[in-house]
């Protein structure tokens, strides 16, 4: 009997999840800064970019068209690599961080 009330819960009540896709890093070479620069010029309309004066971080965020909203962190891990921290949104945060990985790869390094 209980698997039937549960059965008929995820009928009626779908099943759905509101998990966040998985937060992602890579590590580049060249200045935080620099790199940063080119993937807000890559990303396009819709992202804005914000420097952190009191530490070396410029965090790019903004809402893909898919709906998604993502923040990226570049931050200065010192002898010229940034690390790159993204937090992508859903939904489409994997296909988005594809993307972003594209973009990245024709910065120079």
């Amino acid at each position: 009997m209980r698997r039937w009330i549960v059965f008929a819960a995820i009928v009626i009540g779908g099943c759905q999840t509101a998990a966040e896709e998985p937060d992602q890093k890579t590590a580049l070479a060249g200045d935080y800064r620099a790199v940063a620069g080119c993937f807000y010029r890559g990303a396009g309309s819709g992202y804005r970019s914000t420097e952190d004066p009191s530490k070396p971080v410029v965090t790019v965020s903004g809402t893909r068209s898919g709906g998604g909203t993502d923040s990226l962190e570049f931050m200065a891990t010192g002898d010229g690599i940034t690390t790159v921290h993204a937090h992508l949104g859903s939904p489409g945060g994997t296909e988005a961080w594809h993307r972003y990985l594209s973009i990245l790869k024709g910065c120079p390094g």
